[in-house]
């Protein structure tokens, strides 16, 4: 998809409904909504009053923001990964 284009929330997180279907983020869609609710996730563009979608480059740069990061389970931090280290 070209980074211009809009993907829709049934496109971006898998759903019981379709089990065989694959998608690129691991979560369900209400922690998808929680997310974009705490602004840990990029808000989604109103295409029309029943269309929601968001565009795909801002996608691609919120993963590609998660994979410069590891994450500690016992506090839920971010911490740099040594490879973002090596940019800065």
């Amino acid at each position: 998809m070209p980074d211009s284009a809009y993907i829709r929330e049934s496109d971006l997180v898998q759903s019981p409904k379709r089990p065989n279907s694959t998608a690129p983020l691991p979560f369900s869609a209400p922690t998808l909504w929680r997310m974009v609710r705490d602004s840990r996730f990029p808000k989604p563009h109103k295409l029309s009053t029943r269309v929601t979608a968001w565009r795909v480059s801002q996608i691609r740069e919120w993963m590609a923001a998660q994979a410069a990061q590891t994450y500690t389970p016992a506090t839920g931090t971010p911490k740099r990964s040594k490879s973002a280290l090596a940019t800065v």
